[in-house]
């Protein structure tokens, strides 16, 4: 729950800081124009005040003075969104890498984690935000020696293709067992994926947290990840 609240939030701070550098492009792009009138009158000035005596345009001034002055209120409001960000960020993070921890403990089972009914779903959708993780720190394998479905080299390969979606922020194996299942299940209320990952002898179950918000848009993961399960193995 805590996972899915902050994943919320930070999709709508990643809407505000959109808004913020929206305006800022604005605020910047208006002062880009304000100074070049600023130089087009400047040129003007210079060229009648060499025989008109005539002085600077002290109203263009105070206009470009005032437009910098917005721009730079806009990058305050920005830098102060992406410090929240920011931190945000570090906290999610912090809470998938708990939510990881307690699947390879066997404190979460599958059975935690169930689909989302096909009546409740919601509409199909790409989530609003990628994930943050970068693509080396999204597989956590055990270090405790296991017999690794098709070796452990391999399965941390086809693990990588599964982290390798832009919406997909942790992949976690754990559990194996003598059965041939290679799928990959519906989406839960949250938007997160259960795998069964086999070489045909021994399969792992594998917890796949997305940025997904709702059901929809964990089916939308869901539907990019399933061509990796239609071989019905490694």
């Amino acid at each position: 729950r805590d996972v899915s609240d902050l994943r919320k939030k930070l999709s709508r701070e990643v809407a505000r800081r959109k808004q913020a550098e929206d305006r800022e492009e604005r605020a910047r792009k208006e002062a880009d124009r304000y100074r070049r009138e600023v130089d087009n009158r400047r040129q003007e000035v210079q060229r009648l005040s060499r025989s008109l005596q005539v002085r600077d345009d002290a109203t263009t001034r105070k206009q470009v003075q005032e437009v910098r002055e917005e721009a730079d209120r806009w990058r305050e409001k920005y830098d102060a969104l992406s410090r929240e960000y920011a931190a945000l960020a570090t906290r999610l993070r912090n809470l998938e890498d708990q939510v990881a921890e307690a699947w390879m403990e066997e404190r979460i089972q599958e059975e935690d984690l169930p689909p989302e009914p096909q009546r409740t779903r919601l509409p199909v959708e790409k989530p609003p935000s990628e994930a943050s993780r970068p693509l080396e720190e999204k597989v956590q394998m055990s270090s405790v020696p296991h017999h690794w479905p098709g070796g452990r080299e391999r399965f941390a390969r086809f693990l990588r293709q599964i982290a390798a979606s832009p919406f997909v922020s942790r992949v976690v194996p754990r559990r194996f067992e003598k059965q041939a299942l290679h799928k990959i299940s519906e989406a839960t209320a949250r938007g997160d994926l259960v795998a069964w990952v086999t070489d045909g002898n021994v399969t792992a179950a594998v917890l796949i947290l997305t940025t997904a918000l709702d059901s929809g848009q964990g089916e939308y993961v869901r539907r990019e990840l399933e061509p990796l399960f239609r071989g019905g193995r490694l």
